[in-house]
């Protein structure tokens, strides 16, 4: 395996970003959501879950939903992001989300999207596993973009690193505006050490922080979605 390649930013000028929960987006890219914005890319973010057990005891709160969507509103106000959509799925939902693949694939067609942002297959959090589900619903359409995983509860191995030192002031910033969730865990902590280590992987002077991405194109990223499921699905623990 080849060691990750430091990149200025990743390509594309119409981007989507698939957030499972609120705040997700801002853990794993929130440095490159800034890239693109200062660019003048289209940079759309679909929030996938209603967030409404962001709670220690994990009950759900509907309460809660309506405080995260202010708090997300916040923070895009802050970073500049004003296209955004709320598929608003039951937050760690016991059922599947099904139901919700046709509004989903139709909000992408409508954007058509050259970029996608999204979680990997084996975070360790089924929501985020699901959001791998639905879109490769759109992707077996026959659509094609770039896709770039990020990382929020599980690293992987990337094959590609930003630097986003000079961004993560506004990054934290913007991770804070969803102070409900830091009654939960210290998110901003987490994402500082997260960030600071994957800038040492590339002795590049004056990188502090970096964002670690795995790109794949859309034939590798079905290959490796097949591969994944298809060994999760023999061990039974997949219930999309």
């Amino acid at each position: 395996m080849d060691w990750p390649k430091l990149i200025i930013k990743p390509e594309g000028s119409n981007v989507v970003i698939l957030a499972p929960h609120p705040d997700d987006e801002i853990m794993g890219c929130g440095g490159v959501i800034q890239k693109h914005l200062s660019q003048g890319d289209q940079l759309h973010i679909i929030y996938m879950t209603d967030g409404s057990r962001g709670t220690s005891d994990m009950k759900r709160n509907f309460e809660l939903t309506s405080i995260r969507k202010k708090e997300l509103k916040n923070s895009n106000a802050l970073l500049g992001v004003k296209e955004y959509y709320h598929l608003d799925i039951e937050d760690s939902s016991p059922n599947e989300w099904s139901d919700y693949s046709d509004r989903f694939i139709g909000i992408l067609l409508s954007i058509e999207p050259t970029t996608v942002y999204l979680p990997f297959f084996d975070d360790i959090h089924e929501d985020h596993q699901r959001t791998t589900i639905l879109f490769s619903q759109y992707l077996q359409l026959g659509k094609q973009c770039s896709i770039y995983a990020y990382e929020v509860c599980t690293p992987f191995t990337p094959n590609r690193i930003v630097n986003i030192t000079r961004l993560m002031d506004l990054k934290i910033e913007a991770l804070r505006c969803h102070e409900s969730q830091f009654k939960v865990l210290k998110y901003d902590k987490m994402v500082l050490h997260l960030n600071s280590f994957r800038a040492c992987f590339i002795p590049f002077p004056g990188m502090e922080y970096a964002e670690a991405f795995y790109y794949m194109s859309t034939g590798e990223y079905l290959t490796l979605y097949n591969n994944f499921f298809l060994e999760k699905n023999k061990q039974g623990i997949i219930n999309g």
